[in-house]
């Protein structure tokens, strides 16, 4: 037992006793990333060499001189220069004297030329619907030297995909606003990140995207016809390497952009990092993958077999149209629970409650369920019928105006309100509904999934109990479930640093996926609308 410990169900209290408790120590548990595989081979470095006036004999230009010194200092091979690097030299180097300068290279071309020592960057980019997620690496060491998030401001435009789809594709305006907006978001996150590492943004020479394909498309400005309607296919699944310069993205003007490819129909790279961090880190097992958010994306994968689905949850897993909705960030409740007749919350950092993010609520609503305050069919009930005098004081109004009182918050009063319930009820429904025509479709059922890894933000504060309360999935799972942060995130970075190698390796796992489309599939309607009630009718 850890030094100054004391198991609470052992211990005998004899008069009155102060009970300290820890939030660390409340935290959900996050499987183990196994980070000693980690493979850093970033195909963009820098090599310092010299430049003699005397080496430009025997080269047929100076670029090819130039080509052939980088190779010599790097031991990598250079065969092309950027226009912009050339005319860097051409304006750094003078007649007759040498030069020493260092090549930033990518691949086998030389994108800019430094006279300065520094290191040099990348970052990876998760594109949410609601949330965007920035992380500053060093490509050398793969060192993490920042992280910085944000809300999409697409939002405005549309909560979820199909709603921003919709407007991108009737409205040639509102296309062009949402891809400036969350270029800018991006950029501005990018900023932050390296400002608070004290790095300039203009030693960044790398840029990894991922997201669902709705976001690929908006942030290339892309219209979504195609995702609007039957067949339900990208326009394109693959996108060429951009330069930041031709994005306004405030990086190295010839740094490289890309967006990892897309699997197939709404199931985008994010779902396509997560499952190359899956399959290069964890032993082999028959897993079901969530991705909860906005878009709830699934993965199955067994016995060297891979099927993915995707199905519109709705942004209530994010704090979305939730009336005291917010992400999972310092003054957001968490987590709750019923105890000695109440309702306990948890907020994250401790601190005065700004309001309630999407474990928070399905916590919430899952302790309502055990105290009785919300039927099977998730109508709130009145005070009445509530057997714990606390929680029957917490409920206010009537009918859909019915609420339930949680905290007092630091600008106003917090409540869980009858349309709240409603929220979840859809997200979880569509949830469960998904992964039962994906097991359905492998030849599998509940009781075979050996471990259910949950991704994102909500997925890594989500209580199992309470996912199983509400009917998200069923008892079996509860004890094989495993938060584990924002995995696709996490795949992004080792995609990033991993080079040409990693990247071949990502595209040859995509084409082992099988996508399943739930779009007109009457069983995912039925089982939708079964599990729309906490309990089965």
């Amino acid at each position: 037992m850890k030094l100054g410990w004391r198991l609470a169900c052992r211990a005998k209290a004899l008069g009155d006793v102060n009970v300290h408790y820890f939030f660390e120590e409340m935290q959900k548990p996050k499987a183990q990333v196994d980070t000693s595989r980690i493979e850093v081979n970033s195909d963009i470095w820098k090599a310092k060499f010299l430049m003699d006036w005397k080496d430009l004999g025997g080269a047929a230009d100076a670029a090819e001189s130039l080509c052939r010194a980088a190779t010599s200092a790097s031991g990598k091979v250079i065969t092309a220069i950027s226009e912009e690097a050339l005319k860097a030299i051409l304006s750094a180097w003078e007649p007759g004297k040498p030069l020493t300068c260092a090549a930033i290279s990518c691949c086998e071309e030389i994108i800019a030329i430094e006279q300065k020592e520094s290191s040099v960057y990348g970052v990876a980019c998760d594109i949410g619907t609601t949330t965007i997620a920035c992380y500053l690496l060093d490509l050398a060491t793969g060192d993490e030297l920042g992280v910085s998030s944000g809300m999409n401001p697409q939002a405005s435009f549309g909560s979820d995909v199909i709603s921003r789809i919709s407007r991108a594709t009737d409205d040639p305006k509102a296309l062009e606003a949402m891809t400036t907006a969350v270029r800018l978001r991006v950029s501005a996150l990018i900023e932050e990140a390296a400002r608070n590492a004290g790095i300039p943004p203009e030693n960044i020479y790398d840029l990894l995207l991922v997201g669902n394909s709705c976001m690929h498309h908006l942030f290339f400005g892309l219209r979504p016809i195609y995702l609007s309607r039957k067949p339900f296919i990208p326009a394109v699944r693959d996108s060429k390497a951009h330069r930041a310069r031709d994005l306004g993205i405030p990086v190295a003007p010839d740094a490289r952009v890309r967006f990892l490819p897309l699997i197939a129909s709404f199931v985008g790279s994010d779902m396509l990092a997560l499952l190359y961090l899956i399959e290069s880190s964890f032993d082999r097992k028959r897993r079901l993958v969530m991705d909860l958010g906005t878009n709830g994306e699934i993965g199955l994968v067994h016995d060297g077999k891979i099927f993915v689905t995707s199905t519109a949850a709705g942004p209530a897993f994010e704090g979305g149209r939730i009336s005291c909705g917010m992400r999972a960030t310092d003054g957001a409740i968490w987590g709750a629970r019923f105890a000695g007749g109440d309702i306990e919350i948890n907020v994250i950092g401790g601190s005065i409650p700004k309001g309630l993010c999407g474990s928070g609520l399905l916590d919430v609503v899952a302790a309502l369920l055990r105290a009785g305050a919300i039927d099977g069919t998730g109508r709130i009930l009145p005070r009445e019928s509530v057997p714990y005098r606390a929680i029957a004081s917490r409920i206010e109004g009537d009918g859909r105006e019915r609420r339930v009182f949680l905290a007092s918050g630091e600008e106003k009063r917090l409540c869980l309100t009858q349309n709240d319930v409603r929220e979840l009820q859809l997200a979880k429904a569509a949830i469960r509904a998904a992964s039962e025509i994906l097991l359905e479709r492998a030849g599998l059922k509940w009781q075979n999934v050996e471990e259910c890894l949950l991704s994102g933000a909500f997925g890594s504060f989500l209580s199992p109990q309470s996912a199983t309360a509400v009917g998200m999935m069923p008892t079996e799972l509860e004890e094989r479930t495993i938060p584990i942060g924002n995995g696709a995130g996490e795949g992004c970075k080792r995609i990033l640093l991993g080079g040409k190698k990693t990247w071949d390796t990502v595209c040859r796992l995509r084409e082992r996926i099988r996508h399943i489309p739930l779009e007109g599939y009457p069983e995912f309607e039925k089982r939708f609308f079964q599990y729309m009630p906490f309990k089965e009718e």
